[in-house]
């Protein structure tokens, strides 16, 4: 499948997640494309469901995927924003990004506890 845009795939039945790539999305420009994961065919795109029910991905028009913390670092990397820029950077590089890695993980496995009441569809 051919992008315009590089695209951002999150769950759709999650709240938290909804939230979450809402405060994205208002700070990364206009390369990045955000959808619900349940609305692509995402076996064009070479993504499984499994993964995606991890994770967020971030495939981008050259065929590059970026997981879970990586996709989140590359979106806030693109901010026109000098301090939102600088947190997209702290995400990917090292010694910060073991550490965003383990922080979205947790969450991630999390997110059904987070937010308040129907969060997330996620079984718990």
């Amino acid at each position: 499948m051919a992008l315009d845009k590089d695209l951002f795939l999150y769950d759709g039945d999650c709240g938290f997640c909804a939230r979450s790539v809402a405060w994205l999305s208002a700070r990364t420009d206009t390369s990045v494309t955000f959808s619900p994961w349940q609305r692509v065919d995402i076996d064009a795109l070479g993504v499984s469901a499994a993964d995606l029910e991890k994770q967020a991905v971030l495939v981008t028009t050259d065929g590059r995927r970026f997981d879970g913390h990586l996709a989140f670092g590359e979106c806030l990397r693109r901010s026109p924003k000098r301090d939102t820029n600088l947190l997209g950077r702290l995400i990917l590089e090292q010694p910060t990004r073991e550490v965003s890695r383990w922080v979205y993980g947790w969450v991630a496995k999390n997110r059904h506890r987070l937010g308040g009441q129907a969060a997330c569809s996620v079984p718990r």
